[in-house]
């Protein structure tokens, strides 16, 4: 399967199932598992890296999830710790920066508590 064989539209449910399978597969490892995809995958797999806290202690963790294109099963590889592979959240746009800053700012009877644990477990 080649990038140009397939629409925009394919990758992008590709990608969502990639997602979708890799989080249900890591979820026996990580408290709450974030999913990054590659875009096209691999001529046979499906790719991930999968990261976050994990469950058995109190660290954070990554790993690598497959998912056969065919089969569409989903396997995780083994658990790296942060001292063998470190994944980085990327840091928000300027915009988004701003937002956050001018947040930051804000009485906290006026902040929106909806965003109040999304980083909970940065480090």
């Amino acid at each position: 399967m080649t990038a140009s064989a397939s629409s925009p539209d394919a990758w992008a449910k590709f990608n969502e199932d990639v997602k979708t399978k890799c989080a249900e597969a890591a979820k026996a490892e990580f408290r709450r598992v974030e999913v990054v995809v590659d875009p096209t995958g691999s001529e046979t797999y499906g790719l991930a890296l999968v990261h976050g806290r994990l469950k058995a202690e109190k660290a954070r963790g990554a790993a690598l999830c497959v998912v056969d294109k065919k089969t569409g099963k989903a396997e995780i590889g083994t658990v790296l710790s942060k001292d063998v592979v470190r994944v980085m959240r990327p840091k928000p746009a300027k915009a988004d920066a701003a937002q956050s800053d001018a947040m930051k700012k804000a009485p906290a009877s006026t902040a929106d508590d909806s965003d109040a644990d999304m980083d909970s477990d940065a480090e």
